[in-house]
């Protein structure tokens, strides 16, 4: 199991200090750099159909995360099953 670990530690991207410039005053531009660091970053977690792939956001939660952070208090109210969890932990 270490040498596992090891392998995947390996293989796996540097996500720890990545490569950014200083964060833009623009939020859609912060939600786009946002976006591509979660696609090349993050992965789907097992036990999800998309278990191992990128893990990219969807369009419209793109739109709401630009709008959220130009705005203090915001609200996403979607039906179950559309990545909530998702772009809440992408903006964790």
């Amino acid at each position: 199991m270490r040498a596992y670990r090891a392998r995947r530690k390996e293989a796996a991207p540097d996500c720890v200090n990545p490569t950014v410039n200083p964060v833009p005053d623009d939020p859609g531009e912060q939600v786009r750099l946002l976006a591509a660091w979660a696609k090349e970053c993050l992965i789907v977690p097992p036990g999800h159909p998309a278990a191992g792939e990128p893990l990219a956001l969807p369009s419209y939660a793109e739109v709401f995360l630009a709008d959220a952070l130009s705005h203090p208090e915001s609200l996403l109210c979607i039906g179950r099953k559309n990545a909530k969890s998702a772009i809440c932990a992408v903006l964790a």
